[in-house]
This record gives structure tokens, C-alpha cells and sequence, in this order.
């Protein structure tokens, strides 16, 4: 994968099924490179595969559609050119979507009654607060990524009744009631009438098994995947589900067959540029195992080694900095487990392969990373971001460093650590993103993101691989 492949990129989310089981719907998700933003529409798949998977909505940013229990409505959020998004409403038997709120800030994944006869939301009652007026926050909460403090403006749970409303197309939008405050914390869940539908991270990977009341969980899902989001309908599971060569693709299970329902990724692998990994494990000092996994450029080699020490659990799954750098001629070995000491034992393990340069590794990371280069002086270079430390350990070995850092982000003090990588004469440059928050590499503006890969490869090539020259 080249920065530029960013493009081709397409995530879907969490589908919906009918009722009947025929038709899933997907939101699909591709960075814009050249309007700098992202785009998002709803597909529509046939569970059994008998016809492609179809566009179903024109808009610019649609997504987490929800179908009506009696299957007659497709509801859904939608958000016109920067406008916030809405809940709209669409006849699965055909015609326009209508749309049902006007929140200023936005409302959220609509939800409906079991008699199909209502509708409801959580959304922010009122307009955004003053930029400049004095602002009183008391719970200790995260301060999400171009949303600021939420504690003091907290979600809220409207409901609207839409009999009328669905009736007669000329019928104007009641009021939706208010009727309570929104749980904010997500879960993992997903209910059916034969059960309740899980998501289990196990050995890298993130199964789904179905929760039954009278036997034991029933594996739907298991192997090198990644399950992102699932739902059911008419006796069928249709799952969002990736893997290391595809940022997601929906699949169906009936009982006793599992079948592939969309190639979401083809443009991605028709390029060539996909390197598939291989599973790796080792055990760590104190016995325990350690997942991993290895991504090796074409040809002989032996090829440098980059490690990636994860600040959350990557698992199996389409990672750009990983391709982008085996396309670069660097292998990677991913770790899924941040303590330097399980690292450290799988790397042991990892360059036992002969395709890999045990005298040539780097390291990309956040804190762990940091806290890596105290333990081991292996190490060539490395890529910090994501931070949570403004001064290395006393012990970390000096070498050379890349520093990403986005402004917006209040909590990873990058510019502090490269400030005081400087102070000890370690070679280092700083990446600032004036607009990036701490999600620069999954969610940033689609320019940063490509901008970011630009550099690491850069920087890999200059202290890693002299001669690579970049497909």
C-alpha cells in the first residue's frame, strides 16, 4: 500500500437486517483525500448473495441504519454538506426519505419501539455553548476530539411518535418528547430472539458467539478476523467483519454456512499492494503466552524490521502503517500486548525468521514505545505518537526519533518530549498536525493521515532502509 492508496479505503459499520432476513444495509465509509473529509453511504446486500451489493442512499455522510420491527421503514442519520446529522426516515417499499429532527448538534443512531410506532434518540438538548464563556466541569471524563468537555452538556433521550407522521407525507414533524438522560458508555451487544449476539477478543482476534440461555456461547465467528458490528434478522446474522487485507467486508450465517457478501476491498487488492500477515506467539517471561503477528515485504530479504508496541489491541485487521511499510520494504511485527517484556519475547521469536534483519529494527508507538526504548538497546530508530509522557525515561537509549503530535490534542505532550529529545542532542524532528487531534492516524483529515505515511516512510527509508526505493 502507498500513502496515496488511502484512498481506496472502505470501512463499513454496523449493519442492519429485515425483519426477513433478506436484505442487510450498510453504511460504508472512504477518506475524500481531495475534499480533505469523509463520505458515507448506506449500501444495500442481499443476505444470499444472489445479487451485488447496491447504493442505496446519495448522500454525503449516512449512516447507522436501523430497520423498523414490522419492516416497512428504514430509519437512519444523514448530515448535508456540513450540516449536523439527522434522523430521516425511508419506505423500504419505495419513495424519498423524510427528515424527522432538526438538533443543532445533532442527533444520534436512531432507535425503534417494538410496535414500530415511535422513535427514539439521544442528542444534546440546545445550541453549542459560547466559545469564549466560562465553562464549569466537575466529573473527570475524556475530552473527545472535536467535541470538547462533555460533562456539563450531557446527552438526553428524545422519542417521537410517528403513526401520523408516516401516514400522510404532507404531515408536519411533531415535537419529540424528552423523557431522559443517555447512557454514554457503548456496548458490545447486539439482541436476538435466539439470543444475544457478543463480540470476544481472544489471541488477536475478535470473535462473535451468540449468548444462549440454555447451552453453551455458539462460535459465529473465529479465525483471524475482526468483528466490528453485527445484527440479525429472519433467522440470519450478517456480520461486519475484517480482516489484514480489508478494512471490512459483510458476511451471512445461517446454520451450518458462512457466506461472503461484499468485496468492499477489492480496489485496495487489485493495486497488489496488500501483504498479508503471518500469526507468530511466544511466551513472555513469566510464562504467559504472546500474540503477535508478521508482515514481510516480497522478495528474499533479509528486510529491516519495524515493531508496532499497540496502546490499545490491534488484532487482525487492515492497518496502514503496516502496509505502507512492508510496501516500503520493511517488515512488521505487531504485538498484542503493550508490556516491553511480552514485546521484547515476541520479537525474539519473530526474527528467527530469516526473511527478517535482526541488526536492523525500529520502533512506532505511544508511551510504550517510550518506555520499550528504556529496556532494550536493539532499537535503530522510532515513531512516537500518542504520547502520554513529556520526558523519556532516564534509561531510554538515545535514537533517532519522530515525534507526531496534533495540536488539538490537550492530553500527549509531543511537543514537550521532542523538546527534550533535543536537549540531549538525540536526533529529532517533530510532525505537528495544526488541526489533528489524538486520532490523527484513524480519523484525522484524510490529507493528514496521507501526509503522516508520507513521513513515516520517509523516515524509515532514512534510518532503516537507505536503498529502499518505495513500489
Amino acid at each position: 500500500m502507498r500513502p496515496d492508496d488511502l484512498a481506496l479505503l472502505r470501512t463499513p459499520g454496523t449493519p442492519a437486517v429485515a425483519p426477513d432476513g433478506r436484505i442487510a444495509v450498510v453504511a460504508v465509509t472512504r477518506p475524500d483525500v481531495a475534499g480533505n473529509g469523509y463520505r458515507s453511504q448506506l449500501w444495500a446486500v442481499p443476505t444470499d448473495a444472489s445479487a451485488p451489493a447496491r447504493p442505496l442512499t446519495s448522500g454525503g455522510r449516512d449512516s447507522d441504519p436501523a430497520f423498523s420491527p414490522d419492516g416497512r421503514w428504514l430509519a437512519y442519520l444523514a448530515a448535508l454538506g456540513d450540516g449536523a446529522p439527522q434522523v430521516h426516515v425511508l419506505p423500504t417499499a419505495g419513495g424519498a426519505p423524510r427528515r424527522l429532527t432538526d438538533a443543532p448538534l445533532g442527533a444520534g443512531a436512531p432507535v425503534w419501539s417494538p410496535d414500530s410506532r415511535r422513535l427514539a434518540w439521544a442528542a444534546v438538548p440546545g445550541g453549542a455553548p459560547e466559545p469564549d464563556a466560562p465553562r464549569l466541569i466537575t466529573p473527570r471524563r475524556p475530552r473527545p476530539d472535536d467535541l470538547g468537555p462533555l460533562a456539563d452538556r450531557p446527552l438526553r433521550v428524545h422519542v417521537l411518535d410517528l403513526p401520523d407522521l408516516l401516514a400522510d407525507d404532507d404531515a408536519p414533524v411533531p415535537v419529540p418528547v424528552l423523557v431522559g438522560d443517555a447512557d454514554p458508555d457503548p456496548v458490545a451487544l447486539w439482541r436476538s430472539r435466539d439470543g444475544e449476539l457478543v463480540r470476544v477478543a481472544r489471541g488477536g482476534a475478535v470473535e462473535l458467539r451468540r449468548a444462549l440461555s440454555n447451552a453453551d456461547p455458539e462460535v459465529l465467528v473465529d479465525g483471524p478476523f475482526t468483528v466490528h458490528g453485527a445484527a440479525c434478522g429472519g433467522g440470519v446474522v450478517v456480520a461486519s467483519v475484517g480482516h489484514d487485507g480489508s478494512a471490512g467486508e459483510l458476511i451471512a450465517i445461517t446454520p451450518g454456512r458462512r457466506r461472503l457478501l461484499t468485496a468492499f476491498g477489492s480496489a485496495l487488492a487489485a493495486t497488489g499492494r496488500v501483504h498479508r500477515a503471518t500469526a507468530v506467539g511466544a511466551s513472555a517471561p513469566d510464562g504467559t503466552p504472546v500474540d503477535g503477528r508478521i508482515t514481510v515485504p516480497a522478495g528474499p530479504g533479509p528486510h529491516p524490521v519495524l515493531v508496532l508496541v499497540p496502546d490499545d489491541r490491534p488484532g487482525w485487521s487492515l492497518q496502514e502503517d503496516v502496509q505502507v511499510a512492508a510496501t516500503a520494504g520493511v517488515a512488521v511485527v505487531q504485538c498484542d500486548r503493550a508490556e516491553p517484556e511480552a514485546v521484547l519475547a515476541l520479537l525474539d521469536a519473530a526474527v528467527d525468521d530469516p526473511r527478517l534483519d535482526a541488526d536492523r529494527i525500529g520502533v512506532a508507538g505511544g508511551a510504550a514505545a517510550v518506555e520499550l526504548l528504556g529496556r532494550s538497546e536493539r532499537f535503530a530508530a522510532a515513531v512516537v505518537e500518542f504520547g502520554r509522557v513529556d520526558e523519556p525515561p532516564a534509561g531510554a537509549v538515545p535514537v533517532p526519533t519522530l515525534v507526531l503530535h496534533g495540536e488539538q490534542d490537550l492530553r500527549g505532550p509531543g511537543v514537550a518530549l521532542h523538546a527534550a529529545l533535543e536537549r540531549r542532542g538525540v536526533p529529532a524532528e517533530l510532525l505537528l498536525f495544526p488541526r489533528g487531534g489524538a486520532e490523527v492516524a484513524r480519523t484525522g483529515r484524510p490529507a493528514d493521515r496521507v501526509a503522516r505515511l508520507e513521513h513515516l516512510v520517509r523516515w524509515w527509508r532514512r534510518w532503516l532502509t537507505p536503498a529502499a526505493v518505495v513500489d
